[in-house]
């Protein structure tokens, strides 16, 4: 997108439709577009208001170059024809939008199936509100047809063919039109469209900058700053920018300060605030981001659902899910609907059968409590002083959990103002969990709510604490003896990656303001609103003592917690004092093969751990037995035997010192190779470079692991006598101390010896291939 997003001769930004790198040929679909072009006229002919307003909203796209009359189509070209319907909002009477049907599907294939959606560049809607209740004075905006103002290049603009009545005459025929612009239906125009607004202004001041990256959600633009100055500074340097950039408009400007809406020429103010003065009229109500905001009161306000609906479960989620309410203001009236709902939902198994009668009392009780919203107005600031300004705010969040509901709030406390921040609620699951459990989620869903705060407030998180009625709770997060199961300890760690137990601090049940929204009780639905939105009076009087915030709570019963572990004894074995012998654990294997194998793999599984090598954890690989592993795993079992045995020599020779007089191997006159080995030294180190093992071999103490190798090369010529084996010992590179009596003694215990020596000595020779009565070139095992 950075290479193809430029601009255009004439000012405007283009940009390709961004199709899959591999993606299907679309079919020529003229037919099934202009099937439904046809039906479109005949609905259109039926609703002459209806055609009227739609014949205006494509005049302005005519006139705005943001269609143009399709050019005929070279054979065999790739195309694709998009059909139109009107739609209507049900809050904008009299408006009608073309919206283009980019999902159609033709021969198992649609334009947005080969289309890239993009990267999501839509800021958080819930953090552009919180902003734009932070300061005193606000303002709101809108970019005049935010899609059309960015071009299609040219040779994309035959996948935006569409049919409609020639030169916008309803008397007229249909004909082939095509977008010039990027179009609402189309899977990838929001991501363009927004990334194209952050592209006009990337060389604006930096406050103009952030404004567009972070106050805007798709083509709606809320701010609020302390002073009508700041607002009015800002917006019109905003305009100036977007409009010398890329031709852009923000227009519809709306704001709470008369002062602010007389700054701009009528021709940029919204409808709604051109005709009426905001100190003067009451009903000047401004829709923003789906909020009703009262420019007047300067509050949010709220309206009852319209019209009854059916009692069956469809009917209930339709009203649930009517009202509006991403801050959180209504919590605990939505909170009961949602409890009814999922009540009557195990009752019913079919979403149009009529509920139980026994149950409608309930629902018409939840029903009627909806007509307090009416009256329901909130205010649009946390508190009068603009937090931009205010001096050390603070932030308190309650969290409570009964057996049907979690809840959290977050409340602004600035000198001795208290104002809500914002809340969250929801239903808690079914079976299968305790109070201190459910507790625990709130706890959680409170620290969530904190990051959330934090991050979009600019607020520290040093200056939040937080507040359950849960001991349990408490003593959970301020542990630091016990451990938990993994349910308790995996959100035991969110709340720590958050907050620190320092800021968890204990509040009666009586004055914890989110336990109005897990009560679920129909009948206290309004006191139990104003509790939520005011929250506890002693906040208003500073009086924060009750909330003992220094005590160190302990877990309450741990013992008969089955969150908790049990404890367990442990004894511990000091291995360091007293430690065993390495050679010793080598006598676990019978054969020298057996060894270097399984150590091999040992080491290469313990390499893996370290984050060495590029396999992980435990497994079998077969890089454990290729010649170099072999061999490194070989060089590590004898410096194992050499360390335990020549511990003396070693720390001489590395020190450059005299051997010891009662050294076993002073004549032999030893030296350490590159791979920390000791071999034979005297005047064949001379010849070290010629690379013959045999001639500077590895000194080898009597042991185990010098018996293994000398069964390990009998074996190899076939059982020998002891002058074979030796050579066959020496020419691999190998010393044993000893070994003269050690192959003595084993070839003498060889029970395949016994019975080559009863046989006759023609006899055994005649079994022997040739080949194996010398031995063969030096062998490589395995170590480090």
């Amino acid at each position: 997108m950075d290479q193809t997003f430029q601009k255009n001769f004439n000012g405007n930004w283009t940009s390709p439709l961004p199709f899959k790198n591999v993606r299907p040929h679309l079919v020529n679909n003229k037919t099934q577009v202009f099937k439904r072009a046809i039906n479109l006229d005949h609905s259109l002919r039926k609703n002459p208001e209806k055609l009227k307003q739609m014949c205006e909203f494509m005049e302005n796209i005519f006139q705005t170059g943001a269609a143009e009359r399709a050019p005929e189509i070279p054979k065999g070209q790739e195309c694709w024809y998009i059909p139109i319907f009107a739609v209507v909002h049900p809050k904008k009477p009299g408006k009608v939008r073309a919206v283009f049907d980019s999902s159609i599907v033709y021969q198992g294939c649609s334009l947005n199936d080969t289309l890239l959606s993009g990267p999501n560049l839509t800021n958080n809607l819930l953090g552009i509100l919180l902003r734009f209740r932070k300061d005193l004075c606000t303002i709101a905006g809108d970019i005049q047809q935010m899609f059309y103002r960015f071009f299609v290049n040219e040779r994309d603009r035959d996948y935006l063919r569409f049919y409609w009545y020639e030169n916008n005459d309803p008397l007229r025929q249909m004909i082939e039109y095509r977008m010039t612009v990027h179009v609402f239906g189309n899977r990838p125009s929001p991501a363009v469209a927004t990334y194209g607004l952050r592209q006009a202004v990337r060389h604006a001041d930096l406050d103009v900058v952030n404004f567009v990256h972070q106050d805007f959600y798709v083509d709606d633009a809320l701010m609020s700053r302390p002073t009508p100055a700041e607002v009015i500074d800002l917006m019109r340097r905003t305009q100036k920018v977007l409009n010398d950039e890329g031709k852009i408009r923000l227009h519809k400007i709306v704001s709470n300060v008369q002062d602010v809406v007389d700054a701009f020429p009528a021709a940029d103010l919204g409808k709604d605030v051109q005709d009426f003065s905001i100190g003067e009229d009451d009903d000047l109500v401004q829709h923003s981001l789906g909020l009703a905001w009262n420019l007047r009161s300067d509050c949010f306000i709220f309206q009852k659902p319209d019209g009854g609906v059916s009692f069956t479960r469809r009917g209930i989620l339709s009203r649930v899910n009517s009202i509006f309410d991403p801050i959180g203001f209504l919590s605990p009236l939505t909170i009961c609907g949602k409890m009814i709902l999922r009540e009557m939902c195990t009752i019913s198994s079919s979403w149009d059968d009529p509920l139980p009668e026994e149950y409608r009392e309930r629902w018409e009780r939840w029903s009627r409590s909806l007509d307090q919203l009416s009256s329901l107005q909130i205010p649009r600031m946390f508190v009068p002083q603009s937090l931009s300004i205010a001096p050390d705010p603070q932030v308190l969040i309650f969290s409570d959990a009964s057996e049907a509901a979690i809840a959290a709030a977050a409340y602004l406390k600035v000198k001795h103002h208290i104002g809500f921040i914002m809340g969250k609620s929801k239903l808690a699951p079914l079976a299968g969990h305790s109070i201190p459990r459910l507790e625990l989620c709130g706890a959680v869903l409170a620290t969530e709510i904190g990051e959330f705060v934090s991050d979009h407030l600019n607020i520290p998180t040093s200056s939040i604490r937080y507040f359950t009625d849960s001991k349990v709770v408490l003593g959970y997060i301020r542990n630091r003896t016990r451990r938990f199961y993994t349910y308790v300890s995996n959100r035991i760690a969110c709340i720590h990656a958050v907050s620190t137990p320092s800021q968890w601090s204990y509040v009666p049940t009586h004055l914890n303001p989110a336990d109005a929204a897990t009560r679920g009780s129909v009948s206290d639905v309004g006191n139990s609103l104003d509790t939520w939105l005011v929250g506890p009076v002693q906040l208003y009087l500073g009086d924060l003592a009750e909330c003992e915030p220094d005590v160190d709570y302990s877990l309450i019963n741990p013992d008969d917690d089955k969150d908790i572990r049990p404890e367990v004894s442990a004894f511990k074995a000091d291995l360091l004092s007293n430690p065993t012998p390495i050679e010793d654990r080598f006598t676990k294997f019978s054969t020298w093969d057996r060894l270097v194998s399984a150590l091999s793999i040992l080491r290469h599984v313990s390499a893996s751990y370290r984050g060495s090598i590029d396999c992980t954890s435990w497994h079998l690989c077969n890089k454990t037995k290729c010649e170099s592993a072999l061999k490194d795993t070989e060089d590590f079992i004898l410096r194992c035997v050499q360390a335990q045995a020549f511990r003396g020599e070693l720390e001489a020779i590395k020190g450059k010192c005299d051997l010891p007089k009662d050294s076993r191997i002073q004549h032999l006159s030893p030296y350490i190779d590159n791979a920390g080995l000791l071999r034979i030294g005297d005047r064949l180190n001379n010849l070290k470079s010629t690379g013959l093992a045999s001639l500077n071999p590895v000194i080898v103490p009597r042991g185990h692991v010098a018996t293994l190798l000398v069964r390990f090369f009998h074996n190899k010529v076939f059982h020998q006598g002891r002058t074979i084996t030796e050579g066959a010992v020496r020419s691999h590179g190998f010393w044993i101390l000893g070994g003269k009596i050690l192959i003595s003694s084993i070839i003498y215990a060889c029970v395949v010896c016994r019975k080559l020596r009863r046989r006759p000595q023609e006899q055994k020779m005649a079994d022997l291939p040739v080949d194996r009565l010398t031995p063969g070139p030096p062998l490589f095992v395995c170590g480090t």
